[in-house]
């Protein structure tokens, strides 16, 4: 209910960090800038979502849903199928018309994932402005999907718009994708050594061929120097701390969400390409190696990595080539030409959109009077 509020906004979306941190830093922007507002999210119950958003001022509404599971095994199959007889039954689709007439939204934005389906259309069927977020240079399926019922489409590249119908891609506006204060506003007080230090970024879950490829790395011997700050995930954490306790300059942790700090501290940024840690590293105007992760839907990763090196801000390097030292080579490469990475740190900052929380919030502000 929205009572006692002047707006109410209504986002629906999740299934990964990378669906969830946009919508969180453009709610904290719509709140700074609009008295009163109320945020509701609507999501999967037994997903991140679900966890990080009433800590973050949001009230939080599970709507289950599933989405198509990739592959041809009888039980992926089977699952499908058990989707799609849903969705011809048009449960889905009441449940969430039922969401938004209770909660009486001004906006519904959708973050991306299958749960921001139906609530996009339940937007569109009711006449209630939905505008999509979408974070990736490869655009989702659902966004897709829904662009044809949106007012507005933001995006962070401008190739994205190939990736639409003709009639949609009229909404796309390329104002990039929110980021959390803390990397906006850069790290005071950031210390820096003598040593060049690299960042090691594998995500909350970790990437084991990232990891291995750094354990290879550390156990032939880093070089003279250079320092490795590891975000290892909880399954690696064990074998890293073993080789942190034989190379002081190998430091390494399981994962910690305020990573600003540690990357702001950072010469160079090693990391899997999902478009929050992208827009992350591209805000602190840090050179990265971009290692896409090779099962991401619709191979989305890989189209962000390829983008950023295009306009010179990163080096991509596939997963299928880590290991053999062809990591730590390009790393050790990159070290010995200081020119080059102040020439990606600057192409870095030129893609960065630290203010895109901030206009979109303004633009959703004025759609909607």
């Amino acid at each position: 209910m929205n009572q006692g509020h002047s707006k109410t906004f209504l986002f629906a979306g999740g299934g990964t960090g990378g669906h969830v941190s946009p919508g969180l830093a453009l709610g904290e922007e719509l709140r700074g800038q609009c008295d009163r507002c109320r945020l509701v999210w609507v999501g999967n119950p037994d997903k991140i979502e679900s966890r990080v958003t009433p800590s973050a001022g949001f009230e939080f509404v599970p709507y289950r849903s599933r989405g198509i599971i990739r592959g041809r095994r009888p039980k992926q199959l089977l699952a499908n199928l058990g989707t799609l007889l849903a969705l011809i039954s048009a449960v889905p689709l009441m449940r969430a018309i039922r969401i938004l007439d209770r909660e009486k939204p001004s906006a519904v934005i959708g973050t991306g994932g299958y749960v921001s389906l139906m609530p996009g259309i339940a937007a569109w069927i009711r006449r209630i402005p939905l505008f999509l977020l979408e974070q990736n240079a490869r655009p989702g399926l659902a966004t897709r999907i829904l662009s044809r019922f949106a007012r507005a489409v933001f995006t962070t590249a401008e190739e994205s718009k190939r990736c639409f119908s003709q009639s949609a891609a009229q909404k796309i506006e390329c104002l990039g994708n929110p980021v959390r204060k803390d990397f906006v506003k850069g790290v005071q007080g950031t210390q820096r050594t003598n040593e060049r230090t690299v960042f090691v970024l594998g995500g909350s879950q970790g990437a084991r061929s990232l990891n291995e490829a750094i354990w290879e790395w550390v156990e032939t011997g880093l070089p003279a120097g250079v320092a490795v700050l590891h975000q290892t995930g909880e399954q690696g954490i064990g074998r890293s701390r073993e080789l942190a306790t034989i190379n002081p300059a190998y430091r390494c942790f399981a994962y910690d969400p305020d990573i600003a700090a540690m990357m702001a501290g950072a010469d160079l940024v090693v990391s899997r390409a999902g478009a929050n840690a992208l827009v992350e590293i591209l805000c602190l105007k840090k050179p990265s190696i971009l290692i896409p992760y090779p099962w991401a839907a619709d191979n989305h990763q890989e189209a962000n990595a390829r983008w950023a090196e295009q306009n010179g801000a990163a080096r991509l390097l596939l997963d299928k080539e880590l290991m053999g030292g062809t990591l730590a080579g390009m790393i050790e490469s990159l070290f010995q030409d200081s020119e080059n990475l102040e020439k990606m740190s600057t192409a870095a900052g030129s893609l960065a959109r630290p203010d895109a929380g901030k206009a979109i919030a303004k633009r959703i502000l004025a759609e909607i009077g």
